[in-house]
């Protein structure tokens, strides 16, 4: 199965570099397992620091034209300024 994946020259390398030096084959394999987890583990920390920056950097919830509303009430008053139940509508799903 090996062969027909990465082909004949792969599989004969690595089966020569096992057997040759077993100690030398198993270490390499747990070398490459520890720098993979280390790799995980670090791209992890990045993803977790990126997403910490962006809630810090999170803008208002509520916001019309680039002009930030108090909330969600300020909020359907200035998209519905003439339209009481849309703005009632509006409050009452996402009412704070």
């Amino acid at each position: 199965m090996f062969n027909s994946i990465f082909g004949q020259a792969a599989g004969n390398t690595a089966i020569n570099t096992y057997l040759s030096n077993p100690a030398q084959g198993m270490a390499n394999q747990m070398g490459t397992g520890l720098a993979q987890q280390q790799n995980t583990y670090s791209n992890a920390l990045q993803q977790s620091q990126l997403y910490n920056q962006m809630l810090n950097q999170r803008t208002a919830r509520w916001m019309i034209d680039g002009e930030v509303c108090s909330g969600v009430k300020d909020f359907a008053r200035r998209l519905f300024p003439e339209d009481e139940q849309s703005q009632m509508m509006l409050i009452l799903k996402y009412g704070e």
